[in-house]
């Protein structure tokens, strides 16, 4: 799924005509756009939390959307990948199994409070509510889509840190705007972000990871509050 959307990208995404897709837009509901002299794009990241705020329905066609999507970018860029066809094919099948159970659990799981609509750097939880908090493929990985300042990301850590015993972040690679992050390459305020960190009396570690969904992303960083 490209960064950066179009009203045919969210109309597909959400099998909702591109006249109410502008309809929305216009009535101010997607959130500002990002503009390029005339042409309007809607960052991915906005989208899919407007989305997730919806009913079942809507989710089940970002899944099925992004399914589409992994597919053909795997296909279009097999050396990016740490798997080979094979493995694509399984990782498919497994997602699948995980999509029907999420979906089925979905309703049940926002009444009963397991899924919250929360975002960081402030998260609705109280001191060491989890023994892990895990943030996957966002924070260092798509700068591109949030406040990119050293001050967000070590915000939101520090918050990982305080809801849950130990905060691990993977990759710590950058994004190049599609799934495939630039080659392996780390995030340039890492260094930045580890010594905000340790100054403050937090205790981090990177650690050599044994899984690569792209190729490149092989580190991980813990982080825990001395």
């Amino acid at each position: 799924m490209p960064a950066l959307l179009t009203v045919r990208d969210i109309a597909a995404l959400t099998n909702l005509s591109t006249r109410t897709i502008c309809r929305l837009m216009a009535a101010g509901q997607l959130g500002e756009p990002v503009r390029f002299g005339r042409a309007i794009r809607f960052p991915r990241e906005q989208i899919l939390n407007w989305l997730y705020r919806y009913r079942m329905p809507d989710v089940k066609s970002i899944i099925d959307y992004s399914f589409k999507f992994i597919i053909k970018e795997h296909q279009n860029n097999a050396k990016g990948y740490g798997f080979s066809d094979d493995a694509c094919r399984k990782l498919v099948t497994q997602r699948q199994v995980a999509r029907q159970r999420f979906l089925d659990d979905y309703e049940n799981g926002k009444a009963t409070g397991r899924y919250v609509d929360a975002e960081l750097p402030k998260l609705p939880f109280g001191d060491r509510a989890f023994d892990i908090a895990l943030c996957s493929h966002f924070l260092f990985f798509q700068r591109a889509l949030l406040t990119t300042s050293i001050e967000f990301h070590v915000a939101s850590i520090k918050e990982l840190c305080r809801v849950s015993r130990e905060a691990r972040i993977f990759p710590l690679t950058k994004n190049g705007g599609g799934l495939i992050g630039d080659s392996g390459v780390t995030y340039p305020h890492l260094p930045a972000v580890l010594q905000r960190l340790q100054d403050d009396g937090f205790r981090t570690q990177l650690v050599k990871s044994n899984y690569e969904f792209h190729r490149g992303e092989s580190q991980m960083l813990q982080v825990r509050a001395e």
